[in-house]
């Protein structure tokens, strides 16, 4: 499996250069992983569940370039995200380019950051891929480039550049319009993991039972618009999605293995390491934090968790290395297994349950199939269907058209 062959190409490369600390070949290997996570997913075939929707949007919907209008598409329906598709359609290309130019966008960007905060680049990556590699780049291409973009302003808005920041803001805003919720976020920067910052916890955690309650009270606002009234009506009334409080399986898959970790490996961190350069990020974790426990009621505050995945993986990354190195009375294969047993559980919730045991997400990624075969795995499509039957129409797999 693909997936496996380039988490165990990781684990390696995590071993040789993060924890041995070796430097040969260390750049090449780091822009090999690079072209290896931008043609696993810009080649990919029909894989996540957004994907058809988003190339039948580029053949039946999107414009030519000389189509195009600003009237059609301003501020709020992704302007730039339709011009990238406009571009490549307008010059013949077929919508695996434009998975090939997002996926390079998303993970040049992202590499870049990892090396920029961090030195153990290689664990972030592994963490990466396990965290939300999927997600940014195989299901939500016009928000993760919103993400992207937003993690390059945060550090700007930190650095006190505000309008650097904003003009970041602005930029990502006209990828997804759920960037706006970024434009004010900055006035939470002042907390930490303090006792003002535990209050906060706690009422995120009934702030997301009051909108929950909001939502479903107010829904007949939405009913002009029938995609939005449809998904605002699923999300709320869904058990999966913790539209009745969640159920335990919800909580203890989706919610529970990333607030521990994000908590536990940034208090290891500032405990362990107080010179971190990492440190400065706090506000960042405690705003991650704020939205995962709102999400324990409101299951759609998952799209703004997405905008803090990645400093989640800097300070798991900085957490499992440095249980190894700091591990002075034993042995280095021996503090190897106890820092791999810590993350086991991490691990296994999103690996055992997410691609083995739940097969709705497991098909949506296994097994992979490119451009190249364009293999139509047809339990993959049913699936499909069946989990968008509330639309009249939903894009069956045509291998003529990608």
């Amino acid at each position: 499996m693909i997936y496996l062959l380039v988490l165990f190409m990781l684990a390696v490369f995590s071993f040789r250069y993060d924890i041995n600390g070796k430097t040969k070949n260390r750049e090449f290997c780091y822009r090999l992983m690079l072209v290896v996570f931008v043609l696993v997913s810009g080649l990919r075939w029909r894989i996540g569940i957004d994907t058809p929707a988003y190339c039948y949007s580029f053949y039946h919907e999107y414009p030519t370039l000389s189509e195009f209008s600003w009237r059609d598409y301003p501020v709020g329906e992704d302007p730039f995200f339709v011009l990238i598709n406009s571009f490549v359609k307008t010059f013949g290309g077929r919508f695996y380019v434009v998975q090939i130019i997002h996926a390079t966008i998303i993970n040049v960007l992202i590499f870049h950051y990892i090396k920029k905060h961090s030195e153990l680049i290689f664990t972030c990556l592994f963490f990466y891929a396990i965290t939300c590699y999927t997600t940014y780049n195989m299901e939500i291409m016009r928000g993760s480039l919103s993400i992207v973009i937003c993690l390059y302003a945060n550090d700007f808005i930190l650095d006190k550049k505000w309008i650097k920041g904003y003009l970041l803001y602005s930029l990502a805003l006209m990828f997804h319009a759920q960037t706006i919720v970024l434009l004010v976020l900055p006035i939470l920067y002042f907390l930490r993991f303090n006792k003002l910052g535990l209050v906060v916890f706690i009422l995120s955690f009934f702030l997301g039972i009051i909108l929950m309650r909001l939502l479903n009270d107010f829904l007949f606002l939405f009913e002009a618009s029938d995609s939005v009234s449809d998904k605002i009506s699923g999300y709320s009334t869904s058990d999966m999605y913790g539209g009745q409080g969640g159920n335990i399986n919800f909580y203890i898959v989706t919610i529970f293995p990333l607030l521990f970790y994000a908590v536990t490996s940034f208090i290891y961190v500032k405990y362990q390491n107080p010179s971190s350069s990492l440190l400065k990020f706090e506000p960042l974790i405690v705003i991650g934090v704020i939205f995962i426990l709102i999400r324990m009621n409101l299951e759609i505050a998952y799209r703004y968790v997405d905008y803090y995945k990645l400093y989640f993986v800097l300070f798991f990354s900085e957490f499992y290395v440095g249980l190894i190195k700091k591990a002075c009375l034993l042995t280095k294969s021996v503090a190897l297994f106890r820092s791999c047993i810590v993350f086991v559980p991490y691990i296994l919730f999103f690996l055992v349950y997410y691609y083995v045991l739940s097969d709705d997400y497991s098909l949506r990624y296994n097994p992979y199939s490119s451009v190249i075969d364009r293999t139509i795995c047809n339990k993959r499509e049913l699936m499909y269907k069946r989990l968008n039957a509330e639309k009249m129409f939903y894009p069956n797999a045509n291998v003529n058209e990608y």
